[in-house]
């Protein structure tokens, strides 16, 4: 079982991904209605595809962003929680077996 600090950084962080995929899809459907209506102010279908595309390969690239940076800060507060622990046991006057390779 995972310690409270974990769970409720974990926790954090699945509200900030939920918030952060709910202004995407936002975002994505304001971007969607632009693009409806440059093309119906008279811009071909091909410079529309063309936009589509480039929307299509900046999102993919901002979803991998966005993964990398939750990976690293994720990565950080479970680092951050560990040391954490460590200390509190050193002060109880524990510790925890480590394995080297």
């Amino acid at each position: 079982m995972l310690p409270s600090r974990i769970r409720q950084a974990l926790d954090r962080t699945r509200q900030e991904d939920e918030r952060l995929q709910r202004l995407e899809k936002e975002r994505s459907r304001e971007q969607t209605d632009a693009l409806r209506c440059e093309w119906t102010e008279g811009h071909g279908a091909a410079n529309t595809a063309r936009q589509r595309g480039q929307m299509a390969q900046e999102l993919q690239m901002a979803n991998r962003q966005l993964v990398m940076v939750r990976r690293a800060a994720l990565q950080h507060l479970l680092q951050q929680e560990k040391c954490r622990h460590q200390e509190e046991l050193r002060r109880l006057g524990k510790s925890l077996q480590t394995q080297r390779l």
